[in-house]
């Protein structure tokens, strides 16, 4: 009997998950409020899309009376007529690839304020600094010191380089533990970069398409190296020595150049 009882309770708990499954999903309502589109929820707005004229920017800290609170996934996507962005102290979340392929974008700025980001010298942090989340496009330095409060990277931090017209060296300090997916994907003219014996991780795509350099080390404190980590590298890049002590490999981690 307790049997049959467990029985039925399960059934019954899978047909309302497949019930909750089939419904509709609800779409999110895009107001238009100046030169943003953003949603509402809860009394707070995220920021969709950025519609205006572009130049110095300046994100409000509230729309219609809602505060600011996140910038959403895709807002400022391909936005080439943006040269800085201010963002307000309300913010706590910034979506994925927000701020991809600004090509005139030379900074982010932060309101000091903030309690969840930061910024430095027109660079996009996490407020203590130990992740950096994105180098804007704009800022046509050819060398960089990462600083070493640095832990981790953004998904994405350096990928829209620009594909060959900026970064010839890179710097990494001994704190870096993680190379995130894509932080120098297309950086296709960065020759000379060390990755310290601090890193553990070396994320998806994370040196992929990076043409100019002829060669790594990669230390022994790696153990994990993601799918074509090194992909559409140069022949050099291929045949460099993998540690022993890498067990998790991905896929395609060094397929040839293309």
């Amino acid at each position: 009997m307790k049997n049959t009882t467990f029985t039925k309770v399960i059934s019954v708990i899978l047909v309302s998950l497949i019930l909750l499954a089939m419904m509709p999903v609800t779409e999110i309502l895009s107001i238009t409020s100046g030169d943003y589109e953003y949603s509402e929820e809860n009394g707070e707005a995220t920021i969709t899309k950025y519609i205006g004229g572009g130049g110095d920017v300046t994100i409000p800290d509230t729309l219609d009376g809602y505060p600011v609170v996140a910038i959403g996934k895709n807002a400022f996507y391909y936005c080439t007529s943006i040269t800085s962005i201010t963002i307000p102290d309300g913010v706590t979340t910034i979506g994925e690839f927000a701020f991809f392929a600004c090509n005139n974008l030379t900074e982010i700025i932060v309101h000091p304020e903030n309690v969840n980001f930061s910024h430095e010298n027109g660079v996009l942090f996490n407020n203590d600094k130990t992740t950096l989340i994105k180098y804007p496009r704009g800022k046509l330095d050819t060398e960089y010191i990462i600083p070493n409060s640095v832990i981790n990277f953004g998904e994405n931090a350096f990928q829209d380089d620009g594909y060959g017209v900026r970064f010839t060296k890179i710097t990494i300090g001994n704190s870096v533990k993680t190379i995130g997916n894509s932080t120098f994907f297309g950086c296709t003219n960065l020759k000379d970069i060390t990755i310290p014996d601090s890193v553990t991780e070396i994320g998806n795509g994370a040196f992929s398409s990076t043409l100019a350099m002829s060669g790594v080390t990669i230390p022994s404190t790696v153990t994990t190296i993601g799918n074509g980590a090194f992909s559409y590298t140069t022949d050099e890049m291929v045949k460099f020595p993998i540690p022993p002590t890498v067990t998790s490999l991905g896929n395609q981690a060094f397929t040839g150049p293309k």
